[in-house]
């Protein structure tokens, strides 16, 4: 069990986060942005194990709350996470030392297995069959999604819909 900051401005993503976190047996502190985790890290780094930042954010991006995490905290884990995953960002981040990076949208059992590379036997596997179901669920609908469509597709004979057919008059 480990203790993760959550940095991202969006609502959104923390609380799919720290739900699959929590679920994991993880305890989850979040921050909106990159100065509220900092101050948040003054007060309590010696009980967060690892931060997952967010690169685009207002306020306080996260190069920025990277570089001072590193400044201030060493070599504290961080795992940067972004829908933008430009090279530019990504080698700034490298430089820094990040622990891992992870794109946008993410699954959460992938961040799972980022934090049980990183952390290593502090963080513990776990099996959610809730979200095994769904994942098996998923499968069907995409399999039932590919099927519908492979029987929908015109046949050679069959003009499509985007075809203009020519009606010929005997007139």
């Amino acid at each position: 069990m480990a203790t993760i900051l959550i940095v991202d401005d969006a609502k959104f993503n923390r609380t799919l986060l720290n739900r699959g976190l929590t679920k994991a047996k993880h305890n989850v502190i979040e921050a909106e942005n990159g100065l509220l985790a900092e101050k948040i890290l003054d007060v309590q780094h010696s009980s967060i194990d690892l931060v997952i930042c967010d690169i685009s954010m207002p306020v306080q991006d996260g190069i920025t709350t990277l570089t001072n995490i590193r400044k201030k905290f060493g070599d504290l884990p961080v795992v940067m996470l972004t829908a933008f995953s430009d090279k530019e960002n990504v080698l700034k981040c490298a430089k820094l030392g990040i622990s891992g990076f992870l794109a946008k949208p993410f699954d959460i059992k992938r961040v799972r297995s980022k934090i049980m590379e990183i952390l290593g036997n502090g963080a513990e596997p776990i099996v959610d069959e809730e979200e095994e179901e769904n994942d098996e669920a998923s499968e069907v609908a995409e399999a039932s999604e590919v099927a519908e469509v492979k029987e929908e597709e015109p046949t050679e004979d069959e003009p499509s819909d985007s075809e203009d057919t020519e009606v010929k008059s005997d007139d």
